[in-house]
């Protein structure tokens, strides 16, 4: 016969193992979600701060024009990591092979520094023609911010390569303080200088602060991933 009871309890068994696996899934992508929203807070609170503090809006979007290109080329590099070596950088972690890590993370260093200059270089080269073919003439504070901008691609590019070790050590949360309080430092630093100088110096402010990231990164692989036994 039809037991309407027992029908109820395992409808309320099968959601709260729904309920329960959904927790777990929460619990493991927190991490990530977190070091997402953190993240993208410290490469476009420079935007959000020009168009809020700039004595001209049209700043914000020269800015965004500039800091775009550069994004385009930080994307390589990521997508080497993020597509190629990041499940290789998991397996050698979580085996304990931290010699062969090693090794493997001074290779990408090395291929990533070359690349690097050689993009920098490029840059230099033609990023004033690019400007005048894309957009105009007039358009020249953009070939300016970028080509400031584009010294970070130097420390980008190694920081890169860390982030990936990171990721695979399980330290997103160390990650994402990092990038809260350097957040924080540099909201300070550029609503400073929007207020009082020229728009240019958020460019030298943006190199500045991948410098800072580069460090920040590479000391506590050395701290805390090189020295896993």
């Amino acid at each position: 016969y039809f037991n309407f009871r027992d029908i109820i309890n395992k409808i309320k068994i099968f959601e709260f193992k729904i309920f329960l696996n959904s927790i777990i899934i929460i619990k493991d992508t927190f991490p990530f979600g977190i070091n997402g929203i953190v993240f993208y807070l410290y490469y476009f609170c420079d935007l959000v701060i020009i168009y809020k503090f700039g004595s001209d809006k049209t700043y914000a979007g020269n800015f965004s024009l500039s800091l775009s290109f550069i994004f385009l080329l930080y994307l390589i590099p990521t997508i080497t990591i993020d597509k190629f070596y990041i499940n290789q950088f998991y397996t050698l972690f979580n085996n304990r092979k931290f010699i062969e890590l090693k090794k493997l993370t001074n290779n990408m260093q090395y291929l990533f520094t070359g690349y690097a200059l050689l993009v920098i270089f490029l840059t230099i080269l033609f990023i004033n023609d690019i400007i005048i073919f894309l957009y105009e003439e007039k358009y020249h504070i953009l070939s300016d911010l970028i080509l400031i901008m584009s010294f970070s691609i130097f420390f980008r590019y190694s920081t890169i390569v860390l982030n990936g070790i990171v990721h695979a050590g399980s330290y997103l949360l160390y990650c994402s303080f990092f990038w809260f309080v350097l957040t924080i430092v540099k909201v300070i630093t550029n609503i400073y200088i929007v207020s009082y100088f020229n728009i240019i110096y958020v460019a030298y402010s943006f190199v500045l602060f991948e410098i800072l990231v580069f460090i920040i990164f590479y000391i506590f692989n050395q701290l805390k991933i090189n020295n896993e036994k």
